[in-house]
């Protein structure tokens, strides 16, 4: 079993995130958006991301990953999880997830997220029991509810 932790983002690991995003979501934002514009895509990224709000994921120490979750008293709204590739397809997304579904099932509010319409994800979010409540050009929107 490996040691999957969770711990608060610091101000100095901007680049570290952008790197994670660029490698779990390269592929995906061009089939979505077209060619990948690096300057383009660091602007963007810089400017709208704030480490110190992000949860990263360590998998036995090494970061492999981040959080962005938005805690509201109506919901609990998973903006962002990220994964570098070659963790996907074990296990980790489920598992962090499924800690955020405790986390809402504890305050009794919904979980959404939200998600490309081809990211082979949005399988694994219908199995967890996320149903789609919208879509625009490029998401789809999901949510979970806990049982009352």
């Amino acid at each position: 079993m490996h040691a999957l932790v969770r711990r608060r983002g610091r101000a100095d690991e901007l680049e570290l995130l952008y790197g994670i995003m660029k490698r779990a979501l390269r592929e995906a934002t061009e089939r979505m958006f077209g060619p990948w514009d690096e300057t383009l895509q660091r602007q963007m990224f810089f400017r709208s991301t704030k480490p110190e709000q992000h949860e990263l994921v360590l998998l036995d120490g090494e970061v492999v990953g981040y959080l962005l979750i938005e805690r509201a008293r109506e919901a609990i709204t998973l903006q962002r999880i990220t994964l570098l590739p070659e963790v996907q397809k074990r296990g980790l997304g489920t598992q962090l997830i499924r800690e955020v579904m405790t986390e809402a099932a504890a305050q009794r509010v919904p979980l959404r997220l939200q998600v490309f319409p081809d990211n082979p994800a949005r399988r694994l979010y219908a199995r967890l029991g996320f149903v789609e409540i919208g879509a625009s050009e490029t998401h789809v929107q999901m949510q979970w509810r806990p049982l009352q």
